[in-house]
């Protein structure tokens, strides 16, 4: 894999309606191409302040981007981006 980032994802739950934006971890290919992502949302997390402070500053930047939303197609899930 090439690397990752945060980003934000629109989830709405089939059943019951319920939507919700959350950070998840995403990762690319070399090419920039979407490979995977986390099933569960992740939270900031840091040793020090210092580190917490920094991960905090991945969420803001995921907040600055386009938010994307799985798309099922077939057996396929997929992120796409929310229009």
């Amino acid at each position: 894999m090439g690397y990752w980032n945060h980003r934000v994802i629109y989830k709405k739950d089939k059943n019951t309606g319920f939507e919700s934006f959350e950070i998840h971890e995403v990762y690319y290919s070399k090419k920039g191409k979407i490979q995977s992502w986390t099933e569960s949302s992740v939270a900031p997390f840091g040793e020090t302040k210092r580190v917490l402070k920094k991960e905090l500053k991945y969420f803001r930047k995921a907040l600055k981007k386009p938010i994307l939303t799985e798309k099922v197609k077939g057996k396929k899930t997929k992120l796409v981006e929310l229009n």
